[in-house]
């Protein structure tokens, strides 16, 4: 499961971004399976998880995240994206978060 943060504190400092309320992002997330990989040697059992971002850029300007520099032409989008690994499915009430990975994400821009 992953989730949107609206700062790069993440998790423990950043208001969540709530996905599926919001049409500032378009996101995907693709798992692999070990047949993905045909040429490797994936026989460990390992998978790859993508999460695919695309960002709305007429949305994307009137909300926190994007800071415009003053007097000047460009602008930087603040966010945090945190991926969790869980013992099963993530809307089970007995699902555990086992891992994560949290990834500030700045992207800086010419306006």
């Amino acid at each position: 499961a992953y989730s949107l943060f609206d700062g790069d504190g993440c998790k423990e400092k950043s208001k969540e971004i709530r996905i599926e309320e919001e049409s500032l992002f378009q996101t995907e997330l693709f798992v692999s399976s070990n047949e993905d990989f045909k040429s490797a040697d994936h026989s460990d059992g390992t998978r790859q998880a993508v999460i695919s971002l695309k960002i709305n850029p007429s949305e994307i300007s009137n909300t926190e995240i994007f800071h415009q520099i003053e007097g000047s032409t460009n602008a930087v989008i603040s966010f945090c994206v945190r991926f969790g690994l869980y013992t099963g499915n993530v809307e089970s009430p007995t699902s555990i978060e086992v891992n994560f990975i949290e990834t500030p994400v700045e992207l800086h821009v010419n306006l």
